[in-house]
């Protein structure tokens, strides 16, 4: 209130002023009604107004005094009619309010009275302030009143009892039903807040047991004060009956409605029934007896059921709780186990008791369901029991991301699991349990594995790659070499008679020479430089065609097992790589079985999908021949398998192989479009599997065991395409006319091999030792240049620059390449384009060289 009157605005000084001249009007009215209770001057037996103001001063405290004061002035002065002096009046109205104004600040500061009444104690407070002030009023009241008057002694005792009974009854009665009922609504017109209509009648709704009070009220009343014949013994403290019921069956709010209506009936039946006063005393006991006790057993009944509520609303609020926590464990994917200090299972959420196929693990012993699993490390070793991570939890140790290896009891699948345990402790730090929180992590280390993997594969196939370059540099330049030493060989050949001594070394230098070209090739095709011309083939014919020839070389004890498919699909391959890659895979497993065993060869139709080709860094989505050569050696250790397809690694003695025959399939493989895999038992005979790095790696049962010896997967491309009938061309005859060639050539022994071989043949040969010098030739001699061999690996300027200048200066001058190496794609480009007519590969005899050379001249 005294907030109230320091605003200002002028909207929140008219609420003040309204709710003073209200109380004032209350005030006024409640003060005639109590005075036809006026037993002495001044002094009535009920007092409603002190009830009034003691509700608002509780409400908006001490700064409501100053109306009180104004109040009861004007009630002295106009209504009581008091003879004393204005100024003494008004000292009266000034004590008087001012010990009210003191009570209610010892309640509302010292005590932190809830003026809403919502506790006993704020109940029992009210009374026992209400029973000392009004005794303190009335003492000094009546003694200031006696000493100003005649008032008789004895009289003195009986005025302060009736102003002290009086004025406590009307307290009572008054300041809680208001503060109940009436005070919410008035606070809130105050602090200007909207006021709300309370959710239900603040009265009791006239229910059966409302009608049932009422009804014993009423009886009561008639068989206390309306009964005749009772004059000596009037039960009055019957009426007491039905206000405990009222009390029990609708508590505090409901007990203040009924003492009001008690009260009021108890002075309306003195004036109804016109009792005597001398009854008076035993009345207004009444009247505080219903007070008290309605008003304590109201708010201990009050107390209880809100008591109740909050007991209800919170058993609600675990079991909300506890549903919550319920879903939430049975929304969780990983692992929830809960364990008491006896080292049982006291809870697990559904995902727990599904990985171990348990209905329930409650009151499971942890030791002994850990002795039935089988748990390792990471590296592999067994766990102990007592290393299970609940356990050490209950000895108060905290584990954090513990990985570990569990079999699962039915499908006996080995699964990755990270474990996080930590004790539970109440509020003093004892232990009381553990909670363990385990997520699968075998699809993390999965796709780690993988990883490591796929990084292997990448290694590798740089690594072969780097290689393939390597030896296709080495192969070119073997090729250049090996063209001048078989030309040499040709033009000394051509000098000596049949019957020389020397022919004979010629021979033997010839011969090494075509073994190096051997190498040189098979050099080629590891790296994917060799030219080929791939048609389409039936898979299951060329294996067979091959395999036919192939058996006449192989030992009567090695044993061929053809498995296919019942229709094999066609692949886009050159015949002679696949006899290559048969050839060499056959040789490999004859001499790992040392000329016994069983050798299988299997050809398969697969679809290949993105599962695949996710673990094979090669592989590719698409349909291919799934080519399968098995074998039934030892196997191949893994440092073996570390090296298998680098060309000139080989396990054999030195002088038993030249370590390219694997090296030629992977080339021939991979040109092809498709790639080959080996796995392998360990090399001793054991059943270990090892596999190749451009292989694809599996965790958790390994790969799929196998019984001895090594297995090469090749995948081919499918081809559409119909087989076509091969055909052998017939030879031509060197039939040398002549004419001017210009040999563009930059290594030196071959440009001069060249020059001396076609100049022996009837040619007029001009050199260029590039493309620029090759340039300046066709400009001295624009229309005598007949056919350009050109070697494709110039300095200074590319092939492709060199042939768009020729074809520039001469769109019709023959181009013949001619390469120790070159790009399959490159060759068949320019040939298409018709840029280039022909293409020789180095190392070439006369022979070769002079059948192109006339075959491009006489082309037309």
């Amino acid at each position: 209130m005294t907030a109230m009157f320091a605003r200002r605005n002028p909207r929140p000084l008219l609420r003040t002023a309204l709710i003073v001249v209200a109380y004032l009007c209350a005030f006024i009215i409640l003060d005639l009604i109590s005075r036809q209770f006026e037993e002495l001057r001044g002094i009535v037996a009920w007092y409603p107004p002190a009830g009034l103001t003691y509700a608002l001063l509780l409400v908006f405290g001490e700064g409501f005094t100053p109306a009180v004061t104004i109040t009861l002035l004007i009630s002295s002065v106009f209504i009581y009619h008091m003879p004393q002096p204005p100024y003494l009046l008004l000292l009266w109205a000034l004590i008087i309010s001012s010990i009210y104004g003191v009570a209610t600040a010892f309640l509302r500061h010292r005590i932190r009275f809830d003026w809403q009444l919502r506790k006993s104690r704020d109940v029992t407070w009210l009374i026992v302030t209400a029973v000392f002030v009004s005794a303190l009023l009335a003492v000094l009241s009546v003694s200031s009143s006696a000493l100003s008057s005649d008032m008789p002694r004895n009289e003195v005792l009986r005025a302060i009892f009736i102003w002290w009974i009086g004025e406590t009854v009307g307290v009572l009665t008054i300041t809680p039903f208001l503060l109940i009922h009436a005070m919410p609504r008035l606070k809130q017109f105050a602090e200007a807040q909207p006021v709300r209509s309370p959710a239900r009648w603040s009265f009791p709704r006239p229910t059966l047991s409302v009608i049932g009070q009422a009804f014993t009220i009423a009886f009561m009343f008639y068989w206390v004060f309306g009964a005749r014949g009772l004059d000596e013994f009037r039960p009055m403290y019957l009426i007491t009956l039905p206000l405990i019921w009222i009390a029990l069956d609708h508590g505090f709010k409901g007990v203040t409605t009924g003492i009001v209506v008690l009260n009021f009936g108890v002075m309306l039946a003195m004036w109804f029934f016109r009792l005597d006063l001398a009854h008076l005393g035993e009345l207004q006991l009444l009247m505080i007896v219903n007070c008290i006790v309605g008003l304590l057993v109201g708010a201990v009944v009050t107390e209880r059921k809100r008591a109740e509520e909050d007991i209800r609303s919170l058993l609600r609020q675990v079991q909300a709780d506890k549903d919550m926590q319920d879903r939430l464990l049975d929304s969780m994917s990983d692992e929830v186990w809960f364990a008491d200090t006896t080292a049982h299972f006291t809870l697990a959420n559904p995902a727990a008791c599904e990985t171990f196929s348990l209905k329930s693990a409650i009151n499971t012993d942890i030791q002994q369901f850990a002795e039935s699993l089988e748990v390792f490390r990471p590296d592999g070793s067994p766990r102990p029991v007592q290393e299970a991570p609940p356990l050490r939890a209950l000895e108060g140790e905290t584990v954090t991301d513990q990985e570990e290896i569990v079999r699962l009891p039915l499908s006996g699948e080995l699964r990755y699991r990270l474990v996080n345990a930590s004790p539970v402790r109440d509020a003093q730090r004892t232990i009381i349990g553990c909670v363990s929180v385990v997520r699968d992590i075998t699809n993390r280390k999965r796709a780690e594995e993988e990883t490591v993997a796929l990084q292997a594969q990448l290694q590798q196939s740089q690594k072969m790659d780097a290689i393939g370059q390597l030896a296709g540099g080495v192969a070119h330049d073997f090729n250049n070499l090996l063209t001048g030493i078989l030309g040499n060989t040709a033009i000394m050949r051509s000098d000596l008679p049949a019957s020389d001594p020397l022919v004979a070394n010629l021979n033997a230098v010839e011969a090494a020479a075509h073994q190096a070209a051997d190498l040189a090739k098979g050099l080629l095709t590891f790296s994917r430089k060799a030219v080929v011309t791939a048609v389409p083939l039936d898979m299951a014919e060329a294996i067979d065609t091959t395999l036919d020839i192939l058996k006449q070389s192989l030992p009567a004890t090695l044993e061929i097992v053809r498995d296919y498919e019942q229709t094999v699909w066609n692949v886009l391959l050159d015949q002679s790589q696949m006899t290559q890659i048969l050839l060499n895979l056959a040789v490999n497993a004859r001499d790992a079985m040392k000329g016994k065993g069983t050798l299988t060869i299997r050809a398969r139709n697969e679809v290949v999908g993105q599962e695949y080709v996710q673990d094979h860094l090669l592989a590719r989505a698409g349909e291919f021949v799934h080519l399968s050569v098995t074998d039934t050696g030892p196997g191949m250790s893994s440092e073996v398998m570390q090296h298998l397809f680098e060309p000139f690694y080989t396990t054999k003695p030195v002088g038993s192989g030249t370590g390219l025959g694997l090296s030629v399939v992977y080339g021939a493989v991979k040109q092809a479009g498709g790639w080959i895999t080996a796995v392998s038992t360990d090399g001793a005979g054991k059943n270990t599997p090892q596999k190749h790095p451009l292989d694809g790696k599996n965790i958790l049962g390994g790969i799929e065991q196998i019984c001895s010896g090594a297995t090469f997967d090749i995948y081919l491309p499918r081809c559409l395409e119909e087989p076509t009938q091969s055909f052998t061309p017939s030879p031509l005859s060197v039939d040398v006319r002549g004419g001017t060639l210009l040999v563009v050539e930059d290594e030196p022994v071959v440009l001069a091999v060249a020059q001396a071989l076609l100049s022996r043949s009837g040619y007029t040969v001009l050199t260029a030792p590039d493309g620029a010098s090759a340039l300046k030739v066709l400009l001295d001699h624009p229309t005598d240049i007949d056919l350009v061999l050109l070697d494709m690996t110039m300095p200074g300027m590319t092939s492709g620059e060199i042939v768009h200048a020729i074809r520039t200066l001469d769109p019709t001058v023959p181009i013949l390449l001619n390469s120790g190496y070159t790009s399959n794609d490159t060759v068949k480009q320019m040939l298409a384009e018709s840029s280039v007519q022909g293409f020789l590969g180095k190392p070439y005899e006369l022979d070769q060289l002079l059948k192109k050379i006339q075959q491009l001249l006489h082309r037309g």
